[in-house]
């Protein structure tokens, strides 16, 4: 059986709340969109946990957790969101990060909030890198969570991306992509979070097979959730 859980309006409609409801009888929990703009307060007893990339259901114990292919990810805020809840005692042992989603590079941050200063009509972004992330993606030129483990290949696709980005940082005076420098740290992000990558089309498939109950957490962009849902799967 599988329950999608959608936000209709602009955020904090209680999504957290059913989810982390709803994880306490399923078998999988997956983050199938957004980034980490956004997020769930989860509060068991005392004890509060602030979550913006991490499902709701890591905190549950037998629990797969998933963040999908859907998702754009921040590898910095990512390691210090599973750190931090290392501290409180939460076990890692069954989350998975889906090998095919998008991370968020230091200029699409530079990028967000310059398209944002530039617009006549403001979104307000959360300049957190988003949107260039998710055009990167759809214009084919992003570096996925797969290319963190093969440092070779990073750096091929993160020099090609340079070649392209540079030329608009350096026209609006913003620090450009040092290629070595970010290669570096991308690449230990990369070594930290390599055994939770994997491709989760398989997780999800035995488990829908077996007939198992899974959550999809989507957020707001009501008009992708079955695109989002059959990419996913």
């Amino acid at each position: 059986m599988v329950k999608i859980i959608v936000g209709t309006q602009w955020g904090d409609e209680g999504k957290g709340r059913y989810s982390h409801k709803l994880s306490d009888v399923a078998k999988i929990v997956a983050r199938c969109t957004g980034g980490n703009n956004a997020g769930h307060t989860i509060v068991v007893g005392d004890e509060k946990h602030a979550l913006h990339l991490l499902p709701s259901s890591i905190i549950r114990k037998g629990v797969v957790s998933i963040i999908g292919n859907g998702v754009v990810i921040d590898p910095a805020v990512l390691i210090k969101e599973i750190e931090q809840l290392k501290e409180k005692g939460v076990s890692f042992k069954n989350l998975y990060i889906s090998d095919r989603a998008h991370v968020i590079m230091p200029h699409h941050k530079q990028l967000d909030g310059l398209q944002e200063s530039i617009k006549a009509c403001k979104i307000g972004t959360t300049k957190r890198g988003i949107g260039p992330a998710y055009a990167d993606k759809a214009d084919r030129i992003g570096i996925r969570m797969l290319d963190l483990l093969d440092e070779e290949t990073f750096k091929h696709r993160l020099a090609d991306s340079a070649l392209i980005k540079n030329i608009i940082l350096e026209h609006f005076h913003l620090q450009t992509i040092d290629v070595d420098a970010v290669w570096k740290e991308y690449s230990e992000y990369g070594r930290y979070l390599k055994n939770y990558i994997t491709d989760i089309s398989v997780i999800i498939q035995k488990s829908i097979k077996d007939g198992d109950t899974i959550v999809f957490e989507v957020l707001k962009q009501c008009i992708l959730i079955l695109i989002m849902v059959i990419i996913l799967l």
